[in-house]
C-alpha cells in the first residue's frame, strides 16, 4: 500500500506528498477559480498515462535491444465541463523501427498500469 497526503494548502493550490518522499503541487484551472500555476488532477492524468504508455514500451523495447530514439505519446483528453470522459492515446514511431516491431509496440502499450486503471473499475473508499 501507499499513501498520498495533503500537507499545504492554499486556496486550491495542493501540496501532496507521497510515501516515495516526492512532493507533488496541484491546482485548479483559472477558469475553475484556481491560479492555474501548476497542473490540475485531471491532467494530471493524461500526463500520467503519456509517461507510463512511454515506460511500459521503453522497458519492453530495452528487453528486446530496440532503438527507442524518437518514439513519442501523445494522449488527447476529452472533457466535458471539468470532467474528462475520454483518452486517446497516439503513438508516433520513428521510421528506423519496423512494421513487427511497431505492432508489438502498440500491444505493449495497453499494458501501461494506468491504462489498465482507466479501463478497469478501481474501488474508491472515502472514510
Amino acid at each position: 500500500m501507499s499513501r498520498a497526503f495533503i500537507n499545504r494548502q492554499e486556496g486550491f493550490l495542493s501540496q501532496v506528498e507521497l510515501d516515495s518522499g516526492h512532493e507533488v503541487t496541484f491546482d485548479a484551472s483559472v477558469k475553475s477559480g484556481g491560479g492555474g500555476e501548476e497542473l490540475t488532477p485531471s491532467e494530471a492524468v493524461s500526463a500520467a498515462l503519456a509517461s507510463c504508455t512511454m515506460m511500459t514500451m521503453q522497458f519492453y523495447a530495452a528487453r528486446k535491444g530496440w532503438d527507442m530514439a524518437g518514439v513519442g505519446v501523445e494522449v488527447d483528453t476529452t472533457y466535458e465541463g471539468a470532467n474528462p470522459v475520454a483518452f486517446k492515446v497516439v503513438l508516433d514511431f520513428p521510421d528506423h523501427l519496423t512494421d513487427e516491431q511497431r505492432d508489438k509496440l502498440r500491444i505493449i502499450a495497453h499494458k501501461c498500469p494506468v491504462h489498465k486503471l482507466l479501463l478497469e473499475p478501481v474501488p474508491v473508499e472515502t472514510v
